[in-house]
C-alpha cells in the first residue's frame, strides 16, 4: 500500500475500512453458519470457517512476497 499512498494516516484510514468491511463479512457468515450446519457438526465447520480465514491468510502473503528483491540489492520492490 505504501506504493499508492505515501501519506501515513490515509494508509491507517485504508487498513481501517478495510478491517471493517472484512468483519462485517464474517459476521454474516458466521451468524448463518448455526442455521445451515446440523447440531453435531456445528464445531467441525465452526472449525474449518476458522482454518479456511487463516490459511488464506497466509496464501495470500505468500503468493504477494517480493520474489527478486533481495537480487537487485534490497528490499525494496519499487527500487529500479
Amino acid at each position: 500500500m505504501t506504493g499508492v499512498v505515501t501519506w501515513l494516516p490515509m494508509q491507517v484510514l485504508a487498513v481501517a475500512v478495510f478491517q471493517g468491511g472484512l468483519n462485517a463479512m464474517l459476521a454474516g457468515v458466521g451468524a448463518l453458519l448455526p442455521d445451515q450446519v446440523a447440531k453435531p457438526a456445528l464445531g467441525r465447520a465452526s472449525a474449518c470457517a476458522g482454518l479456511g480465514y487463516l490459511a488464506g491468510t497466509a496464501a495470500g502473503g505468500w503468493l504477494r512476497r517480493p520474489r527478486s528483491a533481495f537480487r537487485r540489492g534490497g528490499c525494496s520492490p519499487f527500487r529500479g
